[in-house]
């Protein structure tokens, strides 16, 4: 009788707190998104940990380059595609390179020995081949059209076969990769001018040469242009006519490319800072001290921006306040290029790429992605009463509260 009554008590304590356990789930749920949920919007951490990397002998000669499952490594005496995702070889063509290469989904587009050459990103075979003046930037591509810059002129190829769709007449010397956007392409002249053209024609929209000698590489984003230059200004620019919105002077010049978040504008200079001002006025938000020099422009991943150099580990901080966030990604020598950073794709999260090693031939190629996710714990305590009212059995007394 004892042993029935307190099986009763149990089954109906149970059957009170029963209730409240879709609502400890669903809490769980909403904290935690389940891994593979279309639905969830996992956040962006700073890739950190090494998922493979490689050892080669032989010297590389450029940044590697990635697009889809693809990396794309300039070689002495070829280019070296791997498998972003298996880390296997895929093919090796006898192309030399003299310079960056740009990668897209279908193609890679190669400087060398005079040429600008165009290889099939799945096969490696050559599929078209134009002469060219030397090369006084890094090729850009941007929807059907390779930029080629060449003897203080801007080329626009077709991507699809190599011809020329247009040649602009000498504009000045051209040093840094210029910046596509929509329909406009802008351009930064050594002599201390911005110039935008029509992506179409090369025809000549507008110029500015408020931003000082030796532009950086610009920015365009929403409707604005961003750039620095080795005068020490960076400044912001009306993407329509070219106007100068405002200008800020920094103590060393401008390294490299922009990146802007909603609120801030990010970029490195030369006296090892990385800086955040305010996108709409230009008001310094925050500085901090890189410790070693800046090769190129900064990245954002998620809520945190960094930037390569020469260096044995990236950084990475926080875009609101300037300290130090998360954890570091450590290599055991210095970038020997900039880190090449792989844009988040169908649900996964940001990679990155590093090339570093030393001149005794001892080269690694790392891909880095982000620390291993950790469940939130959870305090778990000895349960010394059963939740719930009791229920007395017919005939029997309640016990005493």
């Amino acid at each position: 009788m004892a042993e029935a009554i307190i099986d009763v008590m149990v089954r109906d304590r149970t059957t009170t707190s029963r209730a409240l356990l879709p609502m400890l789930v669903l809490c769980v749920v909403i904290v935690a998104p389940v891994a593979g949920d279309a639905r969830a919007d996992p956040p962006q951490f700073f890739p950190s940990e090494p998922l493979w990397t490689i050892a080669f002998s032989e010297t590389p000669v450029a940044t590697p380059a990635a697009a889809g499952d693809r990396i794309f490594i300039p070689l002495q005496s070829a280019i070296s595609a791997r498998s972003l995702r298996t880390n296997t070889e895929l093919w090796r063509a006898k192309q030399v390179a003299d310079g960056p290469v740009v990668a897209t989904a279908e193609h890679v587009i190669v400087p060398s020995g005079g040429a600008i050459v165009a290889l099939d990103a799945a096969t490696g075979r050559e599929i078209w081949q134009v002469q060219s003046e030397r090369l006084s930037a890094p090729i850009v591509t941007h929807g059907d059209f390779v930029f080629v810059a060449a003897a203080e002129q801007l080329s626009a190829y077709k991507i699809a076969d190599g011809t020329v769709a247009w040649t602009t007449k000498p504009i000045g010397p051209i040093e840094q990769r210029v910046t596509a956007k929509d329909n406009w392409v802008y351009v930064p002249v050594a002599d201390g001018r911005i110039v935008a053209l029509d992506i179409s024609t090369g025809t000549r929209i507008w110029e500015t040469d408020r931003i000082g000698i030796k532009p950086a590489q610009t920015l365009a984003a929403g409707d604005r242009l961003f750039a620095g230059s080795e005068a020490k200004h960076f400044c912001s620019f009306s993407l329509t006519d070219g106007t100068q919105l405002w200008c800020r002077t920094i103590g060393a010049p401008i390294v490299g490319a922009p990146v802007v978040d909603a609120r801030r504008v990010y970029f490195v200079a030369l006296d090892n800072q990385l800086w955040a001002l305010d996108r709409r006025n230009g008001n310094q938000q925050w500085k901090a001290d890189l410790k070693y020099r800046p090769s190129a422009g900064p990245t954002i991943v998620g809520e945190t921006v960094s930037a390569p150099g020469r260096t044995r580990k990236l950084v990475a901080f926080n875009v609101a306040t300037g300290k130090a966030a998360g954890p570091e990604l450590v290599m055991d020598r210095e970038l020997v290029a900039p880190a090449v950073f792989i844009p988040a794709s169908e649900g996964g999260p940001v990679r990155v790429l590093v090339l570093f090693g030393e001149l005794n031939q001892e080269w690694k190629l790392m891909l880095a992605g982000p620390p291993p996710a950790t469940l939130p714990s959870i305090k778990v305590e000895n349960l010394t009463a059963l939740p719930g009212r009791v229920v007395p059995l017919a005939g029997t007394r309640a016990p005493r509260e």
